[in-house]
C-alpha cells in the first residue's frame, strides 16, 4: 500500500483545503483518503472491489489515527463532479452515511464507516 499526494489530488469533502492522498491498494484500485480527518472518496466499483480484497487495505485505510475533526454534514459536493452527493442509507447499518453522486457513481465514507461496512458484507 504506497500513500502519494499528486497535483490533481481531489479536495476533502470535509477539510476543502486539504488534498486528499491516492492510496495504492492492489494493482488496479486507487483510494482518495483526506490524511486530516481519515474520510475516504471511492470512484465506482472500488467499494466492491475494496471487499474483495484482503481486510489489510481496509484496516489501515479507515484509521482511527486521524485527528478528531468536526465532520461536514448536510449539503456534500462530488470533489470530482461538483453536484451535490445523495444520501443513502444501508438497512444493515442505519449509522452509516454512505454519501453517492448521481452523475459518477462515487461514494464518500466518513472515517469508520469503511469498517462497518465490511463487517456487513463478510458476513
Amino acid at each position: 500500500m504506497a500513500f502519494t499526494s499528486e497535483p490533481e489530488s481531489l479536495s476533502c469533502i470535509n477539510c476543502p483545503s486539504e488534498k486528499m492522498e491516492k492510496v495504492q491498494c492492489e494493482k488496479t484500485i486507487t483510494i482518495d483518503r483526506c490524511p486530516r480527518c481519515g474520510g475516504i472518496w471511492l470512484d465506482k466499483g472500488e467499494l466492491i472491489d475494496l471487499f474483495t480484497v484482503s481486510d489489510f487495505y481496509i484496516k489501515h485505510l479507515d484509521t482511527s489515527e486521524q485527528k478528531t475533526v468536526e465532520m461536514k454534514e448536510g449539503n456534500r459536493q462530488c470533489p470530482r463532479c461538483r453536484i451535490a452527493l445523495q444520501h443513502m442509507k444501508n438497512n444493515k447499518a442505519p449509522e452509516v452515511n454512505i454519501d453517492r453522486c448521481p452523475t459518477c457513481k462515487g461514494v464518500w465514507l466518513d472515517r469508520g464507516e469503511l469498517t462497518k461496512l465490511a463487517k456487513l458484507y463478510a458476513r
